[in-house]
């Protein structure tokens, strides 16, 4: 009670008068309780005469006060604690009426609920406060988990979380909400130096993409032709392959490969001759170049009545449509030679480039399915296996 001295004005003189009524009501209680130590301002206060109406109006005043500020807690609301603190205020007033009095039994409910409700704040605040401080912590985790940052920004970001860290396990909440802030403000920063590393990394990544696709520009440009077909030859084909396998392991853009057969090609040239082969090739190239009309449609002859054709940006679905135009415009094909008119039909591999693919696994690949194609009675097109990753070991 020596803090009660350190009370001034009309507030100081209220509380020691309820202090001073309620501690004989105490003594009856604890008979037994050795008697509580008294200061000079209280025992002077003490002495003084007090109106048997002031410590009940106080008491009803401050238990109007509990109700008017409480919040809620657990399974009951601030309206219903208000209501019941209103109603705990109004039955205290009733002691001052004439002719009424509170018995001991309502004083002990007086206390016992008071004292009850506030240990029911204490627990809701201590568990909210609890878990507040797990909340933040876990969040600066997960921010910290998602931001990879250069070593430097490591070193920075950690320090902060250290301080975060420390000042969970405190019980300061000034101290929560200041290091949070700062360690916000440190992980954004972080995360902006990183978006701007990234940035820069895509730049420069765009630059090489932009670069890559130079390239394959001025390479088609300067590559041969074949002379009887005026398609591209083996050469560009290969150099061509494998610049599109680099540059969709890059980027993971769909492509797709058809390797196209001319169905009994032997036969043709035994029975009208080797220059109506040549002029078979020349009408099937003509006929594959208005098949697949697209800038970005690589039509090559691969070797001897054998032709590749590599679609960029279109999967496997795409492939299936494009076999499929180019079987029926080959099998529309009526080439004359002399007085003959020759009928071919073409069997087709198809393979979509799929990781861990590269040019000569993707070729491997369609060209198993080619084989499988005129194994199968030849005039159709096969799909490629799907390559299998292999386990890390």
């Amino acid at each position: 009670m020596a803090f009660l001295g350190l009370v001034s004005g009309p507030l100081g003189k209220q509380v020691r008068r309820l202090v001073g009524f309620f501690r004989p009501l105490s003594r009856l209680f604890r008979p037994n309780a050795k008697p509580l130590p008294t200061d000079p301002a209280d025992a002077a206060e003490r002495s003084a005469p007090i109106s048997p109406t002031e410590p009940v109006e106080t008491l009803a005043e401050v238990l109007e006060h509990l109700g008017h500020h409480c919040f809620d807690v657990e399974d009951f609301d601030a309206s219903e604690i208000e209501a019941l603190f209103t109603s705990l205020a109004e039955d205290t007033r009733k002691a001052l009426r004439p002719g009424l009095h509170f018995s001991e039994a309502t004083w002990e409910e007086v206390s016992k609920f008071v004292g009850s409700h506030r240990r029911r704040e204490s627990r809701y605040v201590t568990t909210n406060v609890h878990e507040l401080r797990e909340t933040i912590w876990s969040v600066i985790r997960n921010l910290s988990a998602s931001v990879h940052v250069d070593h430097k920004t490591d070193e920075k970001v950690a320090r902060q979380l250290v301080k975060v860290k420390r000042a969970v396990e405190s019980r300061s909440i000034e101290l929560i909400k200041r290091e949070v802030l700062a360690a916000t403000a440190g992980i954004s920063q972080a995360i902006e130096e990183r978006q701007s590393v990234n940035r820069e990394r895509m730049l420069e990544l765009g630059k090489q993409l932009q670069s890559i696709k130079g390239e394959l520009t001025q390479t088609r440009r300067k590559l041969e032709v074949d002379p009887l077909t005026k398609l591209y030859n083996r050469a560009a084909f290969d150099e061509h392959l494998k610049r599109v396998a680099d540059l969709n392991c890059l980027t993971g853009a769909p492509a797709c490969l058809l390797m196209i057969d001319v169905d009994h090609f032997k036969k043709i040239n035994d029975t009208y001759g080797h220059p109506a082969g040549d002029e078979v090739l020349r009408r099937l190239s003509d006929c594959l170049v208005q098949t697949f009309p697209r800038k970005t449609d690589f039509i090559a002859r691969y070797g001897g009545e054998e032709f590749a054709v590599i679609f960029q940006n279109d999967g496997i679905e795409m492939g299936r449509m494009l076999s499929n135009r180019a079987l029926e415009s080959v099998r529309k094909l009526a080439i004359a030679y002399r007085e003959a008119e020759i009928k071919v039909t073409v069997s087709i591999g198809l393979a979509e480039y799929s990781m861990p693919d590269n040019s000569d696994s993707w070729v491997e690949r369609c060209d198993r399915a080619l084989y499988r194609a005129k194994e199968s009675g030849r005039d159709r097109y096969m799909e490629a296996s799907v390559p299998i990753l292999e386990p890390a070991k």
